[in-house]
């Protein structure tokens, strides 16, 4: 069984997944927490080259800029764009005008998808094959956003794409819906909150699209925690309860 999250930077997920995946172990069922984002080993050099031609290298030190700014900024109730959000949104102006050519934009996605599908199977194949109820902190979905940053396409549209059947679907999906402001001031680490107001829409596309279960992300931890477990405990009828091996535990 896979269990998935999703959501912006800063909307709770890992928190939520590892919180469920404890529970779940707790509750004598084999559950482990699996990070499923994608280390883009292949992409990611690309993506920083076209970034420093443009005149974008602060955005990918992100915690050096957050880090100058003072806790009370931090704490802003509405904090705004700055220079890197200025420089962000130039750079998505300009690689999606790149990206209008059909054949860089599909060989793109061709290329990203699979990159991310092989290093989602490498870490659920041994797991799976051990009976283990796998909760994995984002999934492929998060490519999925990403093309459409960077494309400009829409949601509905590359949600269709026939990749997506080299992945099992997961047995539930939660995508913890947080504004961008909230998120923003809970991690130091991005870099402008123009890089959330970009993605939150599009997570909220395919959570539509895709069918997630849609959760409250600025309710309390307790309460989050608490309306997961319940929306996860009607997969659990069939799932026979075990004494738990040494190799189902987190991470």
């Amino acid at each position: 069984m896979i269990i998935c999250f999703e959501g912006i930077d800063g909307s709770g997920k890992s928190f939520q997944a590892q919180l469920l995946a404890r529970r779940l172990c707790a509750a004598s069922y084999p559950a482990v927490y699996f990070w499923a984002g994608s280390h883009s080993s292949l992409t990611r050099p690309l993506t920083r080259l076209c970034q420093r031609m443009l005149g974008m290298p602060s955005i990918w030190k992100p915690q050096l800029a957050r880090r100058a700014e003072s806790l009370d900024d931090r704490l802003a109730p509405a904090p705004v764009s700055g220079q890197v959000g200025a420089q962000y949104q130039a750079y998505l102006v300009a690689i999606r005008r790149l990206f209008r050519w059909r054949m860089i934009r599909g060989s793109w996605m061709l290329v990203s998808l699979l990159e991310h599908t092989c290093e989602i199977w490498r870490g659920l194949l041994p797991r799976l094959l051990r009976g283990q109820i796998v909760v994995c902190d984002r999934y492929i979905y998060d490519s999925l956003v990403s093309l459409a940053v960077v494309s400009g396409q829409e949601l509905p549209w590359l949600c269709r794409t026939p990749l997506l059947g080299l992945l099992p679907t997961p047995s539930k999906s939660f995508f913890l819906d947080v504004p961008p402001a909230i998120a923003f001031q809970r991690k130091d680490d991005v870099a402008d909150i123009a890089l959330l107001d970009v993605a939150a829409p599009l997570y909220r596309a395919a959570a539509q699209c895709l069918g997630m279960e849609l959760i409250d992300g600025t309710m309390a931890q307790d309460a989050i925690a608490e309306t997961i477990w319940q929306r996860t405990q009607p997969l659990l009828a069939d799932v026979p309860r075990a004494v738990l091996q040494e190799d189902s535990r987190i991470g």
